[in-house]
């Protein structure tokens, strides 16, 4: 190890070694240019010392010229080689869940971000702080940040508890920056649920025609006026046929966006009137303790409904592993929406609300807490109560109904004593 003057007048650091403790572990080198002598010192010191930790401990020496996108990559790689048990809540935090839709997009934005591409020697918690502020700038809510950032702990986790690596989270400091998202108490007016519906239908019946346009104009796209002189402007893509369906069924079975979108065939067991069907969830997918679905989810005669002109002639075989949804993903579904709702000029609403609405309507319809609580799968009635927004037109309808209902109860009472 050595350090010199350079050129341009700093310092270089060339740090070496070839103490290896882990398996598969390249040799340590290390090479980094300073503005000053004193600053390339203790940079040296700093690996020294956890080289001598490392060899003390018997533990790995890290590679910190490894980008936090390729520690990433190898844990979230052990992890899909380590054999964990089947219960879902004995799974370490530390693990990554490689079987989650939503949690392998998060890696995979992680690994292609502006983080990702850092080395971990260069990582800071200033450059994570850069990038939550980026993150609040887009419209991020403070609970997607937590949770993105979740990932980068439980690697941290991983590096000093199954790598030994000596390092600190600094990822947690990070966090202590970001709050939790505010309740939101947003319903979709008539109105607005009437235009993104007519949206969606539009779109539907553009894209069954699409082949034809497409034959006669290679260019062809699919354009839709909306609000204002907007113009919803897209590619014809198959998922458009499935847009409005999963659109009206998330406001029909109150279900997270990620958990719907893994909805197969298989999952239905459909009833002779459709009074009783249901949507039977797997024990391996109905996700960890905290956000875990019901087993059996009853289905609404409008989701029956919806369901049935999705599905066509009965499906069999290798077709009842296909998702309901078709080639719709659902990060494609709510870009959708958002775009939406943009060119229709329908403020602060995304695809999440549409679960708050769910749960609402029901609220409106006099459903208890609990038995809402049946269909959303919440894990406690405190969580909810987020999610439930009655509208004050339908208590005032509950007064009028009891109201109605004692009247009717007292006129029975008196015309039973006149007849004794």
């Amino acid at each position: 190890m050595s350090i010199y003057r350079i050129a341009s007048g700093g310092w270089k650091l060339d740090f070496r070694t070839s103490e290896i403790r882990t398996s598969g572990d390249k040799p340590l080198r290390v090479t980094r240019v300073f503005n000053t002598k004193t600053q390339a010192l203790h940079a040296q010191a700093e690996l020294k010392k956890q080289v001598e930790a490392a060899k003390l401990n018997n533990l790995g020496i890290f590679n910190p010229q490894a980008t936090i996108g390729q520690l990433i990559e190898k844990w979230w790689q052990e992890c899909e080689e380590t054999k964990v048990p089947e219960s879902r809540k004995k799974i370490s935090k530390i693990y990554a869940k490689t079987d989650d839709h939503r949690e392998k997009s998060r890696k995979n934005a992680w690994v292609k971000s502006s983080i990702g591409q850092t080395k971990l020697i260069d990582l800071r918690v200033s450059k994570l702080e850069r990038w939550i502020n980026t993150r609040r700038d887009d419209d991020v809510s403070e609970s997607t940040i937590r949770n993105d950032l979740s990932i980068l702990s439980r690697l941290f986790r991983y590096m000093k508890k199954k790598w030994r690596y000596q390092i600190d989270n600094i990822v947690d400091i990070a966090l202590q920056e970001v709050g939790h998202s505010n309740k939101r108490d947003r319903r979709l007016t008539p109105a607005e649920h009437r235009k993104i519906l007519s949206i969606f239908e539009q779109l539907e019946q553009a894209q069954k025609y699409a082949h034809t346009r497409k034959a006669a104009d290679p260019n062809y796209r699919i354009i839709i006026p909306a609000t204002g002189g907007n113009k919803i402007d897209l590619m014809p893509h198959q998922s458009l046929l499935y847009a409005r369906a999963a659109y009206a069924a998330a406001i029909e079975c109150a279900m997270r966006r990620g958990k719907l979108f893994e909805i197969c065939w298989s999952w239905i067991s459909w009833s002779s009137t459709g009074d009783e069907s249901v949507i039977v969830v797997p024990d391996q997918r109905q996700g960890p303790e905290n956000k875990a679905v019901p087993a059996l989810v009853p289905m609404s005669p409008t989701l029956h409904k919806i369901l049935i002109e999705l599905r066509g002639p009965q499906r069999i075989g290798a077709a009842l592993d296909e998702p309901i949804f078709g080639s719709l993903l659902p990060d494609h579904a709510y870009r959708l929406l958002k775009t939406i709702c943009e060119k229709l000029e329908i403020p602060d609403f995304r695809w999440h609300d549409l679960r708050h609405e769910a749960c609402s309507r029901l609220a409106d319809r006099g459903w208890t807490t609990q038995q809402i609580q049946r269909v959303s799968g919440h894990k406690t009635l405190q969580s909810l109560e987020r999610y439930t927004h009655v509208d004050i037109s339908v208590v005032h309808q509950l007064y009028k109904r009891d109201a109605t209902r004692a009247k009717q109860e007292q006129q029975t009472e008196t015309m039973t004593g006149t007849h004794n």
